[in-house]
């Protein structure tokens, strides 16, 4: 009898304990489950947020109203707005594909234009700002003439300037000036400088020639041919020909010589 009671009671002991223990087990299940129920929902709420900013972005890639119907050009004067609305090649493009430095590139490949920054304006607008390059004197050969700027960049000559300012003219009909290579686009450097220093210390010149092996020449006052060389060092050489100018016409009354010669400094002469 003894021995019937205390196996039922180690019975019930063992039973306490397996519910305890399914019980604990049954809370850690509850407890992930609601985790994971946590984070699905954070899932879902990502997924619509990334579905709406999915549509957003289609209604205003195909919102006709952002599509560019208006290019405002500013700065030009040599080039006309057609050019540069051509080479743009904005129009009926979506605001938000323009990329401003491609378009910048693109219009920069113009003759006329040294940089040119451009700016996207809503809803539908460009707007292209250009930095032209300015000519200062007219190259000519046998066969053409440009426009050179301050960097001996060749420039198409386009209509006519004001009056009020006439560009001076180097006749060059060899094309002896010109950089070396196929399609020359530029002077060569150096004397594109000689002559930007030529004409700063001579206003009045009106042309300048180029021969070989003769080099720079220009006419004076009535009637003087002055040989100026290469035109190395051009303000000391432009000193010493006022110099001796000078002298002849003070000693000769006024008269104008017919000849001056400072292609070499130290072989220079002066003839009636």
């Amino acid at each position: 009898m003894r021995g019937t009671r205390r196996y039922y009671r180690r019975r019930r002991r063992r039973s306490r304990f397996s519910l305890a223990a399914f019980t604990d087990d049954v809370k850690v299940v509850q407890r992930r489950l609601s985790g994971r129920d946590r984070f699905s929902q954070a899932q879902w709420f990502s997924l619509f947020l990334m579905i709406l900013s999915l549509l957003a972005l289609l209604l205003l890639l195909n919102w006709t109203a952002l599509f560019v119907v208006r290019v405002q050009v500013l700065g030009s004067h040599y080039t006309t707005t057609g050019e540069i609305v051509e080479h743009a090649d904005v129009g009926g493009y979506h605001l938000f594909v323009i990329d401003p430095a491609k378009v910048s590139s693109q219009v920069e490949h113009l003759p006329f234009v040294r940089k040119a920054h451009v700016s996207v304006i809503w809803p539908n607008m460009v707007r292209i700002s250009v930095e032209e390059r300015e000519p200062l004197f007219t190259w000519q050969s046998k066969r053409e003439s440009y426009w050179i700027d301050s960097e001996g960049i060749l420039l198409p000559v386009v209509g006519a300037l004001s009056s009020d300012r006439p560009l001076p003219v180097v006749v060059d009909p060899r094309g002896a000036l010109l950089q070396p290579g196929q399609g020359a686009t530029k002077l060569r450097p150096l004397y594109a400088e000689r002559l930007l220093a030529l004409f700063a210390l001579g206003p009045d010149l009106r042309v300048v020639y180029y021969r070989l092996p003769e080099g720079f020449s220009f006419r004076l006052g009535e009637r003087t041919t002055v040989y100026f060389g290469e035109a190395d060092d051009t303000a000391r050489r432009w000193t010493f020909m006022q110099s001796a100018l000078a002298s002849f016409r003070k000693e000769h009354g006024g008269a104008w010589p017919s000849r001056l010669d400072v292609a070499r400094l130290d072989r220079a002469y002066v003839l009636p």
